[in-house]
């Protein structure tokens, strides 16, 4: 299965052919059909007498829920899916048992909100003890929204898109989610009490901590703190929306101590199995003339902050080396970036390194989100060497084109974009240093 799809200009250099098709491989072993055979259905077979429920949330959610009905794994009354918008890559298949939510990502329109409550009315309406699966992959946040009870669609949806244009990290994003929605932090939970829930985790957050993945909307344990609270106090502030933030802090606090002897969860995929797949592929194509290394799995730094840090580890090598970093940049955006530009944190992060590295011959850096999408831009792959400045400042009004937010459009423009498409996984984004 190929996912990245070298044009010829970059065919005949071994290093990156051979890391090109490390990176194919080791998607192609962390579809969801391989996944669902480590969800461990059979640890709940002693409840096989009573009705079962599956919910799939987010980005792959699709792809799992068929996953699952292929493989035969169990006999589910009800199949339930939110599926974000631009990322299936399945066709959709008839069925009586399941419910598609096609809904929007990053940001919840009011269909994701509709849908959300007629989720939840069906939850509420279940009148004897059900045997819950929950498989939740990245994306979910948005995907399953229903702002709490007097706060406006239009505030919640303005809240969180200053959140997200203010270049916060997932875990203050999540906080704010959290505070202003029904179904996050563990919410959702309180609403099973009287059913057995098994919640299992495709996670795209970098410390791999559950209850942060989707908001973790079966997982209590995220509370707003004081740093991320005097940001959306300031967020308020600035749009004017009347709100009692302290109320809604004291009920997310109340839900975080929520434990239930009947709900368990676990993490089935995660960015450290992807890390450790791509290195032994790396090895495997490559071989043992190349120093590899992984430096981390957990990069949560600005763009610019990290292209330097990136180029400093360079400085110091002094033989052929493979350094992999994996993470998610953040970069605050305007609002006609947010919804026009056609790039995305990692084309942006490939323009500032590919103007630190003009001078430095013999290196590559490729970058590439997982999940196929970087941002708005048509392409999320980019393989930058030392003639990819030198090519864009090339172009007519090239910094205008940038500042629009269209440095994946650029990119592309010159032959060092690469489209990838939904590759059905969706854990972090990937940057590679290759020293030849």
């Amino acid at each position: 299965m190929s996912f990245i799809k070298l044009s010829d200009r970059w065919n005949g250099d071994i290093t990156i052919e051979g890391t090109v098709l490390a990176i194919n491989r080791t998607i192609s072993r962390m579809q969801p059909a391989s996944q669902v055979k480590k969800i461990q259905f059979q640890s709940s077979r002693k409840l096989n007498s009573i009705p079962q429920i599956l919910i799939c949330t987010g980005k792959n959610a699709l792809e799992y829920a068929y996953s699952v009905i292929e493989h035969s794994i169990d006999n589910f009354n009800k199949i339930i899916v939110f599926q974000a918008k631009g990322y299936e890559t399945v066709d959709q298949k008839q069925s009586s048992k399941l419910t598609l939510y096609m809904v929007d990502h990053p940001i919840p329109r009011v269909d994701n909100i509709e849908y959300s409550e007629k989720f939840v009315s069906y939850l509420k309406n279940l009148d004897e003890p059900h045997l819950i699966h929950f498989i939740i992959t990245g994306g979910t946040s948005s995907c399953l929204s229903l702002p709490e009870s007097n706060l406006k669609f239009s505030d919640y949806v303005a809240i969180i898109k200053s959140s997200i244009a203010a270049g916060l990290n997932i875990f203050q994003l999540n906080e704010i989610r959290s505070t202003l929605d029904q179904l996050k932090a563990g919410k959702l939970s309180l609403l099973l009490k009287s059913h057995h829930l098994y919640t299992w985790i495709v996670s795209d957050v970098l410390t791999n901590e559950a209850k942060i993945v989707g908001s973790g909307p079966t997982i209590p344990g995220i509370v707003l703190t004081g740093k991320t609270k005097t940001i959306l106090e300031s967020i308020i502030s600035e749009l004017e929306i009347s709100m009692d933030l302290n109320k809604l802090q004291v009920k997310l606090n109340d839900v975080s101590e929520f434990r239930h002897p009947n709900h368990h969860w676990s993490i089935i995929l995660n960015n450290i199995d992807f890390s450790k797949i791509l290195i032994n592929q790396l090895k495997h194509i490559i071989g043992p003339k190349i120093y590899f290394k992984l430096i981390s799995t957990v990069v949560q730094e600005d763009v610019l902050s990290f292209a330097n840090t990136i180029y400093n580890y360079y400085l110091k090598l002094s033989q052929p080396t493979i350094l992999i970093w994996m993470g998610e940049l953040t970069n605050e955006l305007n609002e006609e970036i947010l919804n026009h530009g056609k790039g995305g944190r990692v084309s942006y992060f490939s323009f500032v390194i590919s103007k630190l590295f003009k001078e430095s011959s013999g290196v590559t850096i490729i970058s590439f989100a997982t999940d196929g999408h970087d941002g708005t831009s048509p392409k999320s792959c980019y393989i930058i060497n030392n003639s990819t400045y030198d090519q864009i400042i090339q172009i007519d009004n090239y910094d205008k084109i940038i500042e629009n937010g269209n440095t994946g459009l650029i990119l592309d423009i010159i032959g060092h974009a690469f489209e990838m498409h939904q590759t059905n996984i969706n854990l972090a984004d990937v940057f590679i240093l290759i020293k030849n």
